[in-house]
């Protein structure tokens, strides 16, 4: 038996955005320690533009995410787990206030 090629694309899309959300989300724990820790603004200031961009990052994953479900023909609990992923929230501490 062969399986559909758009199941094969699909599943190895929703891993590899499954894998990128992981890491978005595994950076912006780092970054936020790392901030919490930091007694420099600049450095403070890059953190969270760092930060900001992981976000926006993880909201295009998202977008891409329920493009794929709406378009259907995929494997939806996979898709289904990319949004839950995606829609967890990402959080920052600031130790230093930054503008």
């Amino acid at each position: 038996m062969i399986l559909p090629t758009k199941f094969l694309i699909s599943d190895s899309l929703v891993a590899s955005l499954c894998r990128e959300a992981s890491r978005i989300r595994s950076r912006c724990h780092v970054f936020s320690d790392s901030n919490t820790r930091c007694l420099d603004a600049r450095l403070s200031v890059r953190l969270f533009a760092e930060f900001k961009a992981l976000k926006e990052r993880q909201e295009v994953i998202k977008k891409v995410a329920q493009l794929l479900k709406n378009d259907g023909g995929y494997e939806e609990l996979s898709i289904d787990f990319l949004i839950e992923i995606c829609s967890r929230p990402l959080r920052f501490s600031r130790r230093l206030q930054v503008n």
